[in-house]
């Protein structure tokens, strides 16, 4: 074999490894595309799960995050025994105030004076404008002619609580929308809220509005009094409770 054959030889030689080495590099060049693109069609499959996820929850507002968060403060809050020991406590000086406006009114006098006044149901307090009565079951006049004494009685779907203008119950002339009043019991406190004041008419068997029509409809409680001598001249005031009135006359 001459030089020149094998020379020949060598370069087809080189040839076929060159070729055999660019196949190998082509061929993990297309696995490597490959792989790359499996891990690119995952990472856009899992992107849509997610926009679609988010997509499907309902929107939370702020009041929402409020709303939890209050009620974690108040979970958290009142598994604590410092937490609870602190609430008690705000209980009781929130009594304390209350029984300071109302001037030593409490369900424990209360319930004394009802047990040497036989009739009475309770006493009202209206501690801004400086009402402090006691309420007698019925529409009796002398419930209403009696000092500290107050008439107590249901009639139509409304509690009404009448007294003289001039034994102090005028002062129900200057509540207003929001003013509160408390009615105690001896075992428990109600507690109302005006919702209106106006002038009305003493019909004799039924309070009235100005054009006539009846204002004992409404339920609720109803406060009234003479505006002067002329008794059919009076002023209304509306109240509303949480707690019910338990009557015991009815008009």
């Amino acid at each position: 074999m001459t030089k020149a054959t094998k020379r020949t030889i060598g370069v087809i030689c080189l040839l076929w490894l060159g070729t055999l080495l660019l196949l190998f590099a082509n061929y993990k060049t297309k696995v490597y595309l490959e792989q790359l693109r499996s891990q690119v069609d995952a990472v856009t499959q899992q992107e849509q799960a997610n926009a679609t996820a988010v997509k499907r929850q309902p929107s939370r507002t702020m009041e929402d995050v409020l709303v939890r968060t209050d009620a974690q403060l108040v979970t958290t809050s009142f598994s604590n025994e410092n937490y609870a020991a602190k609430a008690k406590s705000l209980v009781s000086l929130c009594d304390k105030e209350l029984k300071e406006k109302t001037g030593g009114v409490s369900n424990e006098s209360v319930q004394a004076e009802m047990q040497r006044r036989p009739g009475m149901n309770g006493r009202l307090v209206i501690p801004s404008v400086g009402v402090n009565v006691a309420l007698f079951d019925g529409h009796a006049q002398r419930f209403v002619d009696a000092k500290d004494s107050a008439a107590y009685f249901l009639a139509g779907n409304t509690m009404l609580v009448g007294d003289h203008w001039n034994q102090g119950f005028s002062k129900i002339k200057n509540c207003h929308a929001g003013t509160l009043a408390y009615i105690y019991r001896g075992t428990s406190v109600q507690t109302l809220t005006c919702t209106g004041v106006c002038s009305g008419i003493n019909g004799d068997s039924d309070l009235l509005y100005a054009d006539g029509s009846s204002a004992t409809m409404g339920g609720g409680t109803l406060m009234y009094t003479c505006n002067g001598a002329n008794y059919h001249d009076v002023t209304l005031t509306f109240w509303r409770s949480t707690t019910p009135p338990k009557p015991v006359h009815r008009l």
